[in-house]
C-alpha cells in the first residue's frame, strides 16, 4: 500500500492492464471521496514543496488511472497550490519555516542529517532517515503525519531523531547516544530563536509548540 492509499484510508488498487481504459463510471460517492483525498494529499505535499508546481502533475495523473477526471484533478491541485501561496503571503510576518529550515541547515553543516516530511509515519521516517543519513553522526526529521498538524495553521511539530551508528550494545547506552543527538538538535533550534520542548530522554520527541509554518510553495530554502 502506497502513501496515497494510506492517506485515503483505502486499499491499493491494482494497476490497469496495459492499454486498458480507466473506469470513468465511478459513482458520486467514490468521486467525492477521491476529490477529498486529493485535496488532503495536496495540502500535505504542498506545505513542504520546494519544486515548481508542474513537478506535481503526477498527483492528478495517478488518480486519473483510477477513473478520476484528469482535468478536475489538475484544477484541484492548482486551487490547493494557490491557497498555500495565499497563506504564505497572508502570514509572511509570522512564518517560522525559514527559522526551522535554518536550524536544519545548521545541523547538516555540523554532521546531523535533517529531513522534512520524510516517510508517512514514525517507523517509516526512521527507516528512511537511517538509509539517507550517509556519514552523518545522527539525524532529525518530521514525517507526513507531522505535517498534517501544521499544514493549515499553528500546531505542534514533533521532531524525531537518533544516532546513525551506536558504540554501545545496550539499550540504555543507545538511548544515551540518541540523547546526545537530541541535545544537538535542541541547541541548533535555540540558536535560531526557537523554543523547543524536550524532557531530555532519548525515547521522547522534541516538540515545537504553536509552530507557524507558512513557506511559499515551490521555493527552496535559501532562495
Amino acid at each position: 500500500m502506497g502513501l496515497f492509499d494510506r492517506l485515503r484510508g483505502r486499499a491499493a488498487t491494482p494497476d490497469p492492464a496495459p492499454g486498458a481504459a480507466p473506469d470513468n463510471h465511478l459513482d458520486p460517492d467514490d468521486l467525492a471521496h477521491m476529490e477529498d483525498s486529493l485535496r488532503e494529499r495536496a495540502q500535505v505535499v504542498f506545505a513542504t514543496a520546494t519544486e515548481p508546481f508542474e513537478e506535481f502533475d503526477h498527483l492528478a495523473s495517478d488518480l486519473a488511472s483510477e477513473g478520476f477526471p484528469l482535468e478536475r484533478g489538475r484544477t484541484i491541485l492548482r486551487e490547493e497550490w494557490d491557497r498555500r501561496a495565499a497563506l504564505a503571503v497572508e502570514h509572511a510576518g509570522e512564518d517560522q519555516s525559514t527559522t526551522l529550515r535554518a536550524a536544519f541547515a545548521q545541523l547538516r553543516a555540523r554532521g546531523v542529517a535533517a529531513f522534512e516530511a520524510l516517510g508517512y509515519d514514525n517507523a517509516e521516517g526512521h527507516d528512511y532517515a537511517a538509509e539517507s543519513a550517509g556519514s552523518a553522526e545522527g539525524y532529525v526529521f518530521f514525517h507526513h503525519q507531522d505535517v498534517e498538524r501544521i499544514a493549515d495553521g499553528p500546531g505542534t511539530l514533533h521532531l524525531r531523531y537518533a544516532a546513525t551508528r551506536y558504540e554501545s550494545t545496550t539499550a540504555a547506552g543507545k538511548y544515551a547516544e540518541d540523547e546526545a543527538i537530541g541535545r544537538r538538535v535542541v541547541a541548533a533550534l535555540e540558536e535560531q530563536g526557537l523554543r523547543p520542548t524536550w524532557d531530555g530522554s532519548g525515547q521522547s520527541t522534541i516538540t515545537l509548540e504553536d509552530l507557524r509554518w507558512y513557506p511559499m510553495p515551490g521555493e527552496r530554502p535559501g532562495d
